[in-house]
């Protein structure tokens, strides 16, 4: 008798990592409100910031992260980073790729409103204070 396991150790064909995503975005600035874009994720986002969707979905805000979750193409195992949506009237100051995730601050120069609406398959998240 002999088996054989195989182990992928690549995070490229593990699960999404919103755990890892959010840690970035929250050791850089957490007062900002997240715009995650995040196909059926919204429950993981919610337990991994430790805070609820805003209830109107929209804020009033000079800046917000907007986190979008990486995608697999069709026959592929691969996660790779997905197109990141403008926000108008707001300006990408800082990205980060984590892990496929691509995560943009994006600044204005005077509060704005920011609604999820405006993004199909977005959920928007308070900042931490």
């Amino acid at each position: 008798l002999v088996t054989a396991v195989w182990v992928a150790t690549n995070w490229r064909y593990e699960q999404a990592d919103w755990r890892g995503a959010l840690n970035q975005i929250e050791s850089i600035e957490d007062r900002a409100p997240v715009l995650a874009i995040a196909a059926n994720s919204q429950p993981v986002v919610r337990t991994y910031l430790g805070r609820f969707p805003v209830a109107s979905q929209r804020v009033r805000t000079r800046q917000v992260w907007i986190a979008v979750q990486p995608v697999r193409a069709a026959h592929e195992r691969a996660l790779n980073p997905a197109p990141v949506p403008t926000l108008r009237g707001f300006t990408p100051t800082r990205t980060i790729l984590h892990r496929a995730f691509e995560l943009v601050l994006v600044r204005a120069s005077h509060p704005m409103q920011v609604t999820a609406a405006t993004i199909p398959g977005a959920v928007l998240f308070p900042g931490s204070r």
